[in-house]
């Protein structure tokens, strides 16, 4: 979880917009630009604007933490010359905060694909699939469930391209697919035992 300061900024060392050339402080002396510094005087700020831009409390708490961590590794570089160092700070959040966005929608993408192609495959039944039965319980498994045993069983795909298909640790894609078997069981035994 983001610590957000109880006091956003450091009266001792300031750090504000300034024109090319200006020092950091209000001393006239330059100083060296902190992590500790940066994160006191705009981690509220930045968790204001990632609560606003994200979906979730978590998603917003994870952009914060993003986009001031990439600004703390950027410090070094950073160029009082070149601009001041809120607009610095704001590209590095504005970029994390698209960064995120992008990464989200792909997954997101990814995993309607890879449930829609295992839809498509499980309603076209090869030759060899004998058992309609088994077919029809493996279509009412949930999505990744589904996609997790078209892809093993159907593709006949070791685990470890099944995990990386879908996003899933070797160790996930087992019990994924061991949840999954253990449902069809069930649901196969009690239909024998109904019939």
């Amino acid at each position: 979880m983001l610590k957000i300061p109880a006091q956003p900024l450091n009266r001792d060392h300031p750090v504000r917009s300034r024109s090319v050339g200006q020092p950091l402080s209000d001393t006239g002396s330059p100083f060296e630009l902190t992590a500790e510094l940066l994160c006191a005087r705009y981690a509220t700020r930045v968790y204001r604007f990632a609560a606003m831009v994200s979906t979730s409390a978590h998603d917003a708490e994870d952009l914060a933490q993003t986009a001031l961590e990439r600004a703390i590794r950027a410090l070094p570089r950073f160029d009082p010359r070149r601009g001041n160092i809120e607009g610095w700070l704001w590209r590095i959040v504005a970029n994390a905060a698209g960064d995120a966005r992008r990464g989200a929608r792909r997954r997101q993408l990814l995993v309607e694909l890879l449930v829609r192609r295992a839809d498509r495959l499980a309603h076209q039944a090869p030759p060899e699939t004998a058992d309609e039965v088994l077919l029809t319980a493996v279509r009412r498994l949930p999505g990744r469930q589904r996609a997790a045993v078209a892809l093993r069983y159907g593709a006949d795909l070791d685990l470890q391209t099944v995990g990386a298909t879908l996003g899933v640790s070797v160790a996930g894609t087992s019990m994924l697919i061991r949840r999954a078997l253990d449902r069809l069981r069930a649901e196969l035994t009690r239909e024998e035992m109904e019939s």
